[in-house]
């Protein structure tokens, strides 16, 4: 079951998927597609919502909407053929670092042990896998200030 928001964008994008082809209702849509096959008409769609400037993601939703009824009603369409029209998913990076007072917050929800483990990790700046391999005989504590040899 969907949510309700995922269920009114995709019955959205069932109905601007008919209105961009001139389907008149469903049954008018189905008989086409079945007739001429959904690969045109989806291609047509995404070409529409481009020139309407969507953003990436909201292309890839209302197609999601629309694949979904195609496949509902077993009306077959070229996966690859779409997946060359579709915009890439896009990977979202924050290249800022946390601050002190971020890395606080975070820091008082965990347990002692877990807590000294990721403060080293952040004020040494050790990766994971780094942190998880030092040795005692890898802390020099008689040096003013403490080291850690990695």
């Amino acid at each position: 079951m969907r949510s309700p928001k995922t269920q009114s964008l995709y019955e959205l994008a069932i109905k601007r998927f008919f209105e961009v082809n001139g389907f008149r209702n469903q049954d008018h849509a189905l008989f086409m597609l079945r007739e001429k096959g959904a690969d045109a008409a989806l291609l047509k769609f995404v070409k529409k919502l481009y020139e309407e400037g969507k953003a990436p993601k909201s292309i890839l939703n209302y197609v999601a909407g629309v694949k979904a009824f195609l496949e509902c009603h077993n009306i077959s369409y070229s996966k690859v053929q779409l997946r060359r029209m579709l915009p890439r998913k896009q990977i979202v990076k924050d290249g800022r670092p946390f601050t002190k007072s971020q890395v606080k917050l975070v820091m008082n929800m965990l347990r002692p042990t877990k807590r000294l483990a990721c403060w080293v990790m952040w004020g040494c700046g050790l990766r994971i896998d780094e942190c998880l391999s030092l040795k005692v005989g890898d802390l020099d504590l008689s040096s003013d200030p403490p080291k850690l040899y990695v």
